[in-house]
């Protein structure tokens, strides 16, 4: 690949000039057989091989260059200066670019380090109240949820059954049981049979769901949520006409 990609270059420098030259600059340096694959107002590109064999490609300005190769390549003191002007000042905007892009990216890494904390923080707090029990399915909701009977299964100061919750990230036939540890989620959900506290399997759910509802907070959208779960979307069977979360249900 590279002898082909020089092959070309060295192709592209006869396109250029036909005859190799031999080119002192102004400097005292000297490039033997060298030939010009690019003309522009400010300089030449010249292609050479030096004595150990690399193949070298290096642009010589005009001002470094003597009187009869700046006649040959039609250089022009005027638009020589233009180019240059026009050359800084693209540089520069790039430049400037290229210091709001990393100044923003320095921003959004800030932001993502303060939420990382504040999601770490809610974590503890939402594990702190976590239940360790015993999940008795009432019946599925969706694909990945229901709804079902929990019971402390290490009891301490409380025993026996909590009572109905919707559990997110749970699902299997009516009448399973099984052990599982679920994270609470400050929600209530209404459905056909009422309302019910909302936990979920998933403590990173739980927690993101957590801080998103606080006031004022936005969710770097570079933090990874994870794949499998769809937290602003979880699929809930709800009646038409819920109402409000606040409310009773109809007796």
């Amino acid at each position: 690949m590279k002898k082909l990609i020089m092959s070309l270059i060295a192709f592209t420098a006869f396109s250029v000039s036909l005859s190799a030259l031999d080119i002192t600059t102004l400097d005292g340096k000297t490039y033997k057989n060298a030939k010009v694959t690019n003309v522009l107002p400010n300089s030449i590109d010249i292609f050479y091989i030096k004595k150990d064999g690399t193949q070298v490609i290096r642009g010589i300005k005009f001002t470094n260059l003597p009187e009869d190769i700046r006649k040959k390549y039609n250089y022009n003191p005027k638009k020589s200066e233009a180019f240059e002007k026009s050359s800084q000042e693209y540089v520069a905007k790039l430049h400037k670019v290229f210091e709001e892009a990393h100044k923003k990216n320095l921003e959004v890494y800030k932001a993502q380090q303060k939420f990382a904390k504040r999601l770490d923080r809610m974590k503890a707090l939402i594990y702190a109240h976590r239940i360790d029990g015993m999940v008795h399915i009432i019946r599925a909701v969706g694909t990945n949820d229901c709804v079902a009977y929990v019971s402390i299964r290490f009891p301490t100061m409380r025993y026996g059954r909590l009572g109905k919750f919707f559990i997110r990230g749970l699902t299997g036939p009516s009448e399973m049981r099984f052990a599982a540890v679920i994270y609470p989620t400050g929600e209530t959900i209404s459905l056909q049979d009422g309302y019910f506290p909302v936990y979920d399997a998933n403590i990173n759910r739980a927690a993101l769901g957590a801080i998103e509802k606080l006031k004022g907070t936005k969710i770097p959208e570079t933090v990874p949520t994870p794949s499998v779960i769809d937290y602003k979307n979880p699929k809930i069977v709800t009646p038409p006409g819920n109402p409000k979360k606040t409310a009773k249900p109809a007796k």
